[in-house]
């Protein structure tokens, strides 16, 4: 690497680049279980202590990679929708689908959050999620206008509540703990994602397309 301390603004950005690029791929060969600062670091020729000058700790640059992975989710979502605007469900399943990287990261990310994160890595992961929600929401209903724009934020949470809530059991080998290794009679047959993702998120679709919103104010009879 020709600025090894990487002092000017343009040479932190690259580099911050590459260790994310590197964490990108790591955990698409192994999974998050295990990896570290060190183990990145390796993978771009870096000390783990550089890597710990671009991000305070692994779950930092955990939250900061799950922030861009939701740019790509929202990039191919809205792609799904304009090419085929009636399957909204399918526009979901297929951007999920091909972001396991994404979806390995959500199944930590509650683990991650138990941890003390730097304020400025949890405010932008906040606002930049919470952009692409209502972004996604609009974009929902563009397609279909039956589906509100408050629906449609909440299509967007449960497709990803629910990829996160499934990956593991879906991927039993990729994110299995030392007491599930020990213990392989607790294993169960595993879900197929795309399967079980798209049978829940069709059913969530045909719903609201259904049902009215409920009138503002309005109690149960």
């Amino acid at each position: 690497m020709g600025f090894e301390r990487a002092r000017r603004p343009e040479h932190k950005a690259i580099r911050r680049a590459q260790i994310l690029d590197a964490t990108h791929e790591l955990i698409a060969e192994q999974g998050v279980r295990g990896l570290t600062l060190a183990t990145i670091g390796e993978r771009v020729g870096l000390a783990a202590s550089t890597v710990a000058r671009q991000f305070h700790s692994r779950d930092d640059l955990f939250v900061t990679l799950t922030e861009r992975e939701w740019g790509r989710f929202d990039e191919l979502v809205r792609r799904g929708l304009g090419e085929r605007p009636e399957d909204i469900a399918g526009a979901f399943v297929r951007a999920l689908v091909g972001l396991p990287v994404l979806c390995e990261l959500g199944a930590y990310m509650p683990a991650a959050q138990q941890f003390e994160l730097a304020d400025e890595v949890v405010r932008s992961y906040r606002r930049t999620t919470l952009a692409h929600v209502r972004g996604l929401a609009e974009a929902v209903h563009a397609a279909d206008r039956r589906i509100s724009v408050e629906r449609g934020r909440g299509l967007v949470a449960t497709a990803v509540v629910m990829a996160a809530g499934t990956w593991t059991s879906s991927n039993p080998g990729r994110a299995r703990d030392p007491f599930h290794a020990n213990s392989p009679d607790l294993d169960d047959e595993p879900f197929d994602f795309e399967v079980l993702l798209r049978s829940v998120l069709e059913a969530v679709v045909a719903g609201f397309r259904q049902r009215p919103p409920a009138e503002s104010g309005a109690t149960a009879g």
